[in-house]
């Protein structure tokens, strides 16, 4: 007797979508180098089924699934050894399916951010030196209640950590 015990991929998943990232630059000479940029993830179908001879269904906008709209706009600034960023991130709304009355959950915006300075060539001990100091989610933005029986958020489609702020140095040479 053979036994295989190997996990077999049997499953059938088919997602179509778009993606599409844009990113402008202006320089300046006395306002500094400026940089402006959008991704966004668009997702038209999202079928899976169990098996190859299963009917095929459609789990996008779901409780733990992707949904169909995401997007990252961002604005940097750089001058001298100074540069900062602003990130604006969206999740689009979905539908819990996790309990036996599906309800609305509703969309997710966060906030980040990042600002550092970097010594120059003349700064001496300082040379290569960078200082960081950035935040995550900086306007402590709540996850959307999703109740599904363990926890009250769904974690595919937001983090239940709040406001993250770290500061770094870091040398480089």
């Amino acid at each position: 007797n053979i036994i295989d015990g190997r996990r077999a991929n049997l499953g059938v998943l088919e997602q179509s979508g778009l993606e599409v990232s844009a990113d402008y630059r202006l320089s300046t000479e006395t306002a500094g180098d400026w940089n402006f940029g959008l991704s966004v993830a668009k997702i038209f179908s999202l079928k899976r089924q169990l098996v190859a001879s299963a009917p095929a269904v459609d789990f996008l906008d779901q409780f733990n699934n992707p949904v169909d709209l995401r997007y990252r706009a961002t604005v940097g600034w750089r001058l001298g050894g100074f540069s900062a960023n602003v990130f604006y991130n969206y999740t689009d709304g979905y539908t819990n399916t996790a309990n036996a009355t599906p309800a609305a959950v509703d969309s997710y915006a966060t906030v980040d951010f990042s600002a550092s300075y970097r010594f120059g060539e003349e700064s001496g001990a300082l040379k290569g030196v960078r200082v960081t100091l950035s935040g995550q989610n900086v306007l402590d933005e709540d996850p959307p209640v999703v109740l599904n029986g363990s926890i009250s958020w769904d974690s595919q489609n937001a983090s239940p950590i709040g406001r993250f702020i770290s500061f770094e140095i870091s040398k480089s040479w």
